[in-house]
């Protein structure tokens, strides 16, 4: 199973390995704002090297971007 490292602050700082379909499950269930704040949040912490991805990669992101930006025209 995929998982994906996450960060955690209590006390203080943390790293742990959560199950991706648990994230993705956990952000389904919050409403749509929240949501999309967590989703910018993931977005953004992404240190992406393009050098690095694949063209098809790079494609499906372009495709999410594109299909999400198209709901507000």
């Amino acid at each position: 199973m995929d998982t994906i490292e996450i960060e955690i602050r209590i006390d203080r700082k943390m790293d742990c390995s959560v199950p991706i379909a648990d994230l993705i499950e956990g952000i389904n269930d919050c409403g749509m704002k929240k949501r999309w704040n967590y989703i910018a949040q993931i977005i953004n912490g992404l240190e992406l090297d393009l050098a690095e991805m694949t063209d098809e990669q790079k494609q499906i992101i372009k495709n999410y971007l594109v299909k999400q930006i198209s709901i507000f025209q």
